[in-house]
């Protein structure tokens, strides 16, 4: 109190400078903006890595799981472009719905059900008709979407959260 009352006669300047050397601040908001930054920066990391390794594993799986993590991949690419399945929309609905501008989904949808459901006539020649339908909905994502959603698309981080 003698402190404080000696600061306050001499001048305002060292007033402040008492009051600021007697503020104890547990957390400093530097250090909380600094972590907020973090976690942000790696939310963001983390979701391309997502993105990037279910764009990626369809390519180098085997192939009893290549049909669901191609099918997965396609849906992917669909979504960061715009198109993804509405709520409570099933696979089929989806594929007629969005036929007009990538007919190769009816397709896809009809043989990957038919793989996930236990289809044996779908079984010897798989691999290669799966490559043919992965690159007709490739081609067909890229000559029907215009070029500002592609590019938003490759930019959105999060745009598999969309797949259902």
């Amino acid at each position: 109190l003698q402190q404080l009352l000696g600061d306050m006669l001499r001048n305002d300047a060292s007033f402040e400078d008492f009051l600021e050397s007697q503020q104890t601040s547990i957390i400093q908001l530097r250090t909380i903006l600094n972590i907020l930054y973090a976690i942000a920066g790696l939310t963001l990391i983390v979701a391309y890595l997502i993105k990037v390794y279910r764009l990626w594993i369809p390519a180098v799986s085997a192939n009893e799981s290549q049909y669901r993590l191609g099918y997965r991949a396609a849906l992917d690419r669909l979504s960061a472009v715009g198109l993804h399945r509405n709520f409570g929309e099933s696979r089929e609905k989806f594929a007629a719905r969005i036929a007009a501008t990538i007919p190769s989904i009816q397709p896809m949808t009809r043989t990957h059900l038919a793989l996930a459901l236990g289809d044996s006539q779908h079984e010897p020649d798989t691999a290669s008709e799966w490559k043919e339908l992965d690159q007709s909905i490739r081609h067909e994502i890229s000559s029907t979407t215009v070029s500002w959603r592609k590019l938003l698309g490759i930019l959105n981080p999060f745009s598999w959260l969309l797949t259902k």
